[in-house]
Parts: C-alpha cells; structure tokens; sequence
C-alpha cells in the first residue's frame, strides 16, 4: 500500500469498499439476521470480515492524506475550511449515540462515508481559538493510547466484574466503569511515552523504515 500511486491507491480502496460491501451483508444476513454487519473480525470465527473494514478504512485515511498533504499552498489556500472543528465533535458524538435499532445499513454507512468524512473536514478546518486548539491537541495525543487500550481494558473489566460483581456492590455499570478506566490509564501510558521520548524514537525508526521502501 505504502508504494501505491494515488490511482492505484483509489482502486485498491474501492475494492476494498466493495468487498466491505459484500462481507457485512453475509456477516449480518448468517449471524445476526439483519442488512449489513461490519464487526467481523472481533473473534476467530469472524477474523475474516475483518480484512475489508481494515483495509478500506487505511486505504481511505491514506488517501485522504494524499489529498490534503500533498497539495501546493494554492491550492491549500483554496481549501481552507471555516466550520468550528467543534462542530465536528458534535458531529462524532451524534453519529456514535446513534440509536442502536438502526444498526446495520447504519452502521457501514458511518465506517465507510461519515467516519472519512470526518477526517477529511477535520483535515481542512482550523482552530481559531486557544480553547478549540488546547482541546484538539489533548484529543489528538490522547486517541491512539485510548484506541490502543480501551478493549484490553473493557475485557478485563468485564472479568472483573464477572468474578467480584463491583458493579453491583459500588453501584458502577461495567461500561461506565471501562470508560472511566481507559481514558484514566491512556493519560498514564501517554505521559510515560513522552517522558521517556518513545514517540520521537519510534517515529524516527519508522521514518527510516518507510523510506527504505519507498526507494
């Protein structure tokens, strides 16, 4: 993927998309009888569905990257953005509480066009104020170790519960509790990272790496 033209890239993902397409229909046709499913690959029965949900979503987010980062400062100038990135929070939090009786068609419409969506005005929007830019820079350093951790968490919150019943004895639902855990424990391991500079060094390694492919 990282060696593919942008042409290339589009046609890659494309597939990708439809493959989607077609995986989430069976999926949710054989297994939880409705449209479309798009959580294959969250198990080993399921690991399968979870080739296309993957593939497309990097494919996008690359190409959405070769859209916006590879453009002169003209053209840049033309694509500048004036929605307030919290609109777009908003945005995220309204397509995540969506009702779950929508479930299926809903779903892949939100992995495969909102979510890209999202990213792409995201990309091209600004912070025009300290706040909005404070927020955006703490959400920003914060998602990959909350995205790394929230299901490790979550499962073994779940164990605990299932073994010590916290959730009855403290009054505390598991998911609330698995919320509170994994946002808690992503700001730890996140100051760890920068204290020790992990973060540079690893991107140094992978800078190095991915020029080495790219010749």
């Amino acid at each position: 993927m990282f060696r593919l033209r942008e042409r290339q890239l589009r046609t890659f993902c494309i597939s990708w998309f439809g493959l989607l397409v077609i995986s989430s229909f069976f999926h949710g046709f054989t297994d939880h009888k409705r449209l479309f499913d798009v959580d294959g690959g969250f198990n080993s029965e399921s690991i399968l569905g979870g080739f296309p949900r993957l593939f497309y979503s990097f494919s996008a987010g690359m190409l959405i990257y070769a859209w916006r980062f590879t453009k002169t400062p003209r053209q840049l100038e033309k694509m500048k953005f004036s929605i307030n990135p919290l609109l777009l929070y908003v945005a995220l939090v309204g397509m995540l509480v969506f009702p779950s009786f929508v479930q299926g068609l809903y779903d892949l419409f939100a992995v495969a066009v909102l979510a890209p969506l999202l990213v792409w005005f995201g990309s091209i929007s600004t912070c025009r104020d300290r706040l909005t830019t404070t927020i955006s820079e703490f959400l920003g350093w914060l998602s990959f170790p909350l995205y790394c951790l929230h299901m490790p968490v979550r499962d073994a919150l779940k164990a605990i519960d299932g073994s010590v019943a916290f959730s009855s004895r403290f009054g505390i639902s598991p998911q609330l509790a698995a919320i509170a855990a994994s946002i808690i424990l992503s700001i730890i391991v996140g100051v760890i990272v920068d204290r020790l500079g992990l973060q540079r060094r690893l991107t140094n390694l992978l800078g190095r790496s991915f020029a080495l492919l790219a010749r």
